[in-house]
C-alpha cells in the first residue's frame, strides 16, 4: 500500500463514511468506493463494516488506520521542517482566533499588517473551535489560555479583562430597574473554559440577580444586552467597542484572563511567523480596548 491508499482509509475512518472522505480527498464518492473495494480485494480482507450510513473499521482496518496516522504525522513533520526554514515574507499565513478576538482585535489591525507586508496573504479562521496547529490547519493561534502542549511555543501578549455591560438607552438594564430589590437579569456564557464559566456565574448570582439567558456566543450576548434590559458579562474588548452598550462595572478582577499568541515549535523561526508575532505583541501593547485606563475613563 502507498500513502494514497493509507490516506483513503484514514479519511473514511475519520468521516465514518464515503461522502465525507470524498469531500476531503476532492474526488467522487464512486471513486472512493472503487478504491476501497480494490484495496480490500487485493488483500482479501474486509477493512470496514457497513452499519447503515456509517463505515466502521474492522480489527485489521483499525490497525491500518493507526499506521496511516503514524505516516501522516511523519509527513506533516517533514512539511513543517521545510516550512520552518522559509525566510521569505511571502505566501499565506493562516491565523485562528475566537470570534471575539478575530472581530474586535484582529479585524482592526490586520490592514496595518497587510500594509507592512504586502506580499503576505492572510486567512483568518474565526470561531470558538480550537483549530489544530499540529496538522497545519492553522499556522498561528490567538488563544485566551496559556499553551500546555510541549510542541507549541507562545507569548502572552495582553490581559483579557471582563466587565458588566447593559444597554446605553434609558430603558437599559441598570437604569430600567425600579429599585435595588428588583431582580437583575444576567446573560450567562455557556461556552469557553469551565473555570471562566464558574467565575462568571458566581459573579452573576448575587442576592438581586439571576441568570435568565445563556448562549455559547459572546457576540450574541452583547446583542441581547443592547436590545434588552439584561446585563451581559463580556470581555472588555467586546463590551467597550459594541455600539449601544455602556459599562456598569469593569474590570472584574476575579474573571481576568490572558491572551496568548501560539505556534508550533517547528515553525517559530519562519519569517512570516516571526513577523506576525512581533506585530501582534506590538499592537496589543497600545490597543485601547485591551488595556483599560486606571483613571476610569473609557476608550473613545
Amino acid at each position: 500500500m502507498d500513502w494514497d491508499d493509507y490516506r483513503l482509509l484514514l479519511s473514511i475512518a475519520r468521516s465514518r463514511g464515503l461522502p465525507g472522505a470524498a469531500s476531503e480527498l476532492g474526488v467522487s464518492v464512486s471513486t472512493v468506493f472503487r478504491r476501497l473495494e480494490k484495496i480490500e480485494e487485493e488483500r482479501a480482507q474486509r477493512l470496514f463494516t457497513r452499519a447503515r450510513q456509517d463505515y466502521v473499521p474492522t480489527e485489521i482496518g483499525i490497525e491500518l488506520v493507526r499506521v496511516a496516522e503514524s505516516i501522516e504525522t511523519e509527513v506533516q513533520r517533514g512539511e513543517r521542517a521545510i516550512s520552518g526554514r522559509d525566510q521569505q515574507l511571502t505566501g499565506t499565513l493562516r491565523v485562528t482566533a475566537s470570534e471575539v478576538i478575530a472581530n474586535y482585535f484582529l479585524a482592526r489591525h490586520i490592514p496595518d499588517f497587510r500594509t507592512r507586508h504586502p506580499q503576505l496573504s492572510m486567512e483568518i479562521l474565526s470561531g470558538n473551535s480550537i483549530f489544530s496547529l499540529e496538522d497545519q490547519t492553522a499556522d498561528i493561534a490567538l488563544r485566551p489560555v496559556r499553551p500546555t502542549d510541549v510542541n507549541l511555543v507562545g507569548r502572552k501578549v495582553a490581559e483579557l479583562h471582563w466587565g458588566r455591560y447593559c444597554s446605553a438607552s434609558p430603558q437599559g438594564a441598570a437604569e430600567g430597574r425600579e429599585s435595588d430589590r428588583e431582580l437583575e437579569e444576567i446573560i450567562g456564557y455557556s461556552s469557553g473554559p469551565i473555570s471562566i464559566q464558574e467565575k462568571l456565574l458566581g459573579r452573576a448570582t448575587s442576592k438581586h440577580s439571576e441568570v435568565f439567558w445563556r448562549s455559547n456566543s459572546l457576540v450574541t450576548n452583547a446583542a441581547i444586552a443592547q436590545a434588552s434590559r439584561s446585563t451581559a458579562l463580556l470581555p472588555c474588548i467586546l463590551g467597550e467597542s459594541w455600539p449601544g452598550l455602556r459599562c456598569v462595572e469593569a474590570p472584574i478582577p476575579e474573571v481576568a484572563g490572558e491572551l496568548w499568541i501560539v505556534c508550533h515549535k517547528d515553525m517559530h523561526r519562519t519569517a512570516r511567523i516571526r513577523a506576525f508575532f512581533d506585530f501582534v505583541i506590538e499592537t496589543a501593547r497600545s490597543d485601547p480596548f485591551l488595556r483599560l485606563p486606571d483613571d476610569g475613563s473609557r476608550p473613545g
